[in-house]
């Protein structure tokens, strides 16, 4: 559940969103920032918001192509944090621009330590404004492409255990338990208590015309040991289509996301392969979705295992 508006003037706009399912005071509130627009050129953002980092995680939950993001992009996005962004759109939308300085910890959450995180992206759209929303819906009668850089990064602190390391509080996504930094198998490299340098690198390319659609992005993360200069490399990466049967109404995609979250380790893999038939009675904003997945996971020295995954949904905005 959302609010949003301006206040004053319509330079000063505000949003608050709740995620009420997710559970958890810290997953509670999702969005809470004011924004200011000096010029379309140049606005500043204060609160809690998205970083700018990955088209498909900046592209609203409710305005997917499939029921759910793809699994290279869950594994590699910060998520949401607490700071402040210079963002704007410039040349007639053909380039638009964000730079973020946050607490570097995530959702709803302050750290400790002085650290903090910065963030960049920039995308440019040679053929027009391409806004955050996937499959072609408006049917366009030009080609639309864009093309998209994004750059994360972080310094957190690792705590030895008995037996495994874990990182300092936090709610950022890539450092959870399912993201490529958060895995306990990948920490236990780091020593007790010392700082991880994080990088977080994506680039990302979208494409639509006559119904069709498509978009794919590179992921590539790196974590640093200050005091032991372990090393962690990872990276994923993910393609999708769709097409419109029936123009603005019926919709079948395709996706493909493969993820190595240690590429110094063997037999952890993962990829996932996807097909999925969406119905659009009005856009997003009413659509039945549902898709098949086959979800491929190497075990190490253990057995690979294949889960087919099968999922439903119906979603209405307003």
């Amino acid at each position: 559940m959302w609010m949003s508006g301006h206040a004053y003037t319509k330079d000063l706009t505000y949003k608050m969103q709740v995620n009420f399912v997710d559970g958890g005071s810290s997953k509670l509130l999702e969005d809470a920032y004011l924004n200011y627009s000096f010029l379309k050129e140049a606005q500043i953002l204060v609160g809690q918001d998205k970083v700018p980092f990955a088209r498909q995680e900046l592209t609203s939950s409710g305005a997917q192509q499939f029921v759910d993001r793809s699994n290279a992009t869950d594994t590699f996005k910060p998520g949401r944090d607490i700071g402040a962004m210079f963002h704007g759109k410039a040349l007639d939308s053909l380039v638009a621009y964000n730079l973020g300085w946050y607490g570097g910890v995530g959702q709803s959450t302050l750290r400790s330590s002085n650290n903090n995180a910065f963030a960049a992206r920039i995308a440019v759209n040679p053929l027009g404004d391409m806004p955050y929303s996937e499959a072609d819906l408006d049917h366009s009668k030009k080609p639309l492409v864009s093309f998209g850089a994004n750059y994360f990064m972080d310094t957190l602190k690792a705590t030895r255990g008995a037996t495994s390391t874990s990182l300092e509080t936090n709610n950022l996504s890539f450092a959870g338990s399912s993201g490529w930094l958060g895995r306990s198998a990948n920490l236990n490299r780091f020593t007790t208590t010392e700082k991880i340098d994080t990088d977080n690198l994506g680039f990302d390319a979208a494409f639509k015309w006559m119904g069709f659609s498509a978009q794919s992005e590179y992921f590539w993360g790196q974590a640093t040991g200050q005091d032991s200069d372990a090393k962690l490399r990872a990276h994923g990466y993910y393609a999708q289509a769709g097409y419109f049967i029936i123009p603005k109404h019926l919709e079948t995609a395709i996706r493909y996301s493969y993820v190595d979250p240690n590429r110094d380790v063997a037999n952890d893999l993962q990829s996932e392969i996807q097909g999925a038939v969406s119905y659009y009675f009005s856009k997003h904003n009413l659509k039945i979705q549902g898709d098949v997945s086959n979800i491929h996971k190497q075990n190490g020295a253990n057995k690979p295992t294949d889960d087919m995954q099968y999922r439903l949904q119906a979603q209405i905005i307003f």
